[in-house]
């Protein structure tokens, strides 16, 4: 059985790190969106182009965090923690 990476929470809709693995994967989700932000939007850049580029890299990065979330989460998806 491969270990999980994430949980569900226990209120509230989402998932949180279980693992150091989980804390790892958001670590690095949040610094790309960080320095996604510092060089795409530096300053003087902030033209649509610019802002259609930042938006574009923050989706990408959110539909693959999702995606390692959905497949490292025990439990799978929707109702209540499975209790093993």
């Amino acid at each position: 059985m491969s270990k999980y990476w994430f949980r569900k929470k226990q209120l509230g809709f989402g998932i949180t790190p279980a693992s150091w693995e989980g804390w790892l994967i958001t670590l690095v989700y949040t610094g790309l969106v960080a320095l996604s932000g510092r060089f795409v939007l530096a300053p003087g850049r902030s033209d649509t182009a610019h802002v259609i580029a930042f938006a574009a890299v923050v989706v990408t990065l959110t539909i693959l965090l999702i995606v390692i979330g959905y497949a490292k989460t025990e439990g799978g998806r929707g109702g209540k923690p499975d209790k093993r």
